[in-house]
């Protein structure tokens, strides 16, 4: 029997009859259950060989980036790239010095 597009109406009542290896399929996929994925975990923007840096910590170092920041630039434009290795030099990374820039 070839597979139906649309299943037919046979006494009021909609019917459509699988083929045996299709029948086995759908019974596997019915009994199949769905990997689950890991729990979502919380780490934070900083991050310690320990975990994540509490909230006092992180306004530290956000805080500490954006004067660091502000010296350099006290004396006029810098070009980036000298900018970024200096805070590389200074302990800061490249993410934490734009987003100094933006806060």
């Amino acid at each position: 029997m070839s597979k139906l597009m649309f299943p037919y109406l046979t006494k009021d009542v909609w019917s459509w009859t699988p083929e045996p290896e299709e029948q086995i399929r759908l019974e596997q996929l019915a009994q199949a259950q769905p990997k689950r994925k890991s729990e979502w975990v919380w780490r934070g923007f900083f991050r310690t060989q320990s975990g994540p840096m509490s909230r006092r910590e992180v306004e530290l170092k956000a805080s500490s980036a954006r004067l660091w920041l502000e010296t350099i630039l006290l004396d006029g434009p810098r070009p980036a790239k000298e900018v970024l290795q200096l805070a590389k030099l200074e302990g800061f990374s490249e993410w934490g010095v734009r987003r100094a820039k933006k806060h």
